[in-house]
């Protein structure tokens, strides 16, 4: 079931990004709408806290990325799985570090809204 609430703030949250400016792409990105489809009520990346922007994009880019990285590549090469795991973790982290930031630069650059102010 859908949370009226969420649904207005939704709704608001993605009119401002756009009055503001932003590309249709950067405010509701693909992963966002993967995770709204699992029925998740997932905020816009731009009125997410920095700390959970990190891990939604991290977790998705490390584990996607990592097993990628593992069976066509490092498999054939031998690496062990906690190492390439290690390297996985990592590389999440820096991911999730860099879009967070991305998004928390557009979030201030545009003057967005906090979402309990929607």
């Amino acid at each position: 079931m859908s949370d009226p609430d969420f649904t207005r703030r939704l709704a608001a949250a993605q009119a401002e990004m756009l009055a503001a400016g932003l590309k249709p792409s950067h405010t509701n990105p693909l992963l966002f709408k993967l995770l709204a489809r699992l029925g998740m009520n997932v905020r816009p990346p731009h009125y997410q806290p920095f700390a959970a922007n990190v891990l939604i994009y991290g977790w998705f880019f490390g584990l996607s990325w990592g097993i990628a990285m593992y069976w066509l590549i490092w498999r054939g090469q031998g690496m062990p799985v906690p190492v390439a795991s290690g390297i996985a973790l990592l590389a999440g982290l820096l991911f999730g570090i860099l879009m967070s930031t991305f998004t928390l630069w557009q979030r201030r650059s545009k003057s967005l809204s906090r979402w309990q102010d929607l």
